[in-house]
């Protein structure tokens, strides 16, 4: 029962946040559009693919922490995303969702059924 729910929602859709860090330092991130619940707050379960690097001309890259390799025959690896949970007060007094470290990208994917698409007509 809990799985049909789980991919029920995985059904509906999705919002992907393309997230970029070409700085030498960390930046926080807040997400706008996120769907307020009663008492004004977030509360939202995404999936985080975070892609790292020493510097921006690395050959190394991170995903979630992980060293990307190809696989046989040149084989894209499987590429698995980190949960994340995004809580917080609605406007500025949300929390950060998450920190983009130095010389990253993020692709944080959202369920369409979280997002307020009216934010997009602002």
């Amino acid at each position: 029962e809990k799985k049909e729910k789980e991919e029920e929602e995985e059904d509906d859709g999705a919002v992907v946040f393309l997230l970029i860090n070409y700085g030498n330092s960390s930046a926080d991130v807040i997400l706008e559009g996120l769907k307020k619940e009663d008492d004004d707050t977030v509360t939202v379960k995404a999936k985080l693919y975070m892609l790292t690097a020493d510097s921006l001309s690395s050959r190394v890259v991170r995903l979630n922490g992980k060293e990307l390799a190809l696989g046989p025959n040149d084989a894209i690896p499987h590429l698995e995303p980190m949960d994340l949970e995004i809580k917080g007060g609605g406007g500025s007094s949300q929390k950060p969702a998450l920190t983009m470290p130095n010389h990253s990208i993020a692709f944080v994917v959202v369920p369409a059924s979280a997002f307020d698409s009216s934010e997009c007509s602002k």
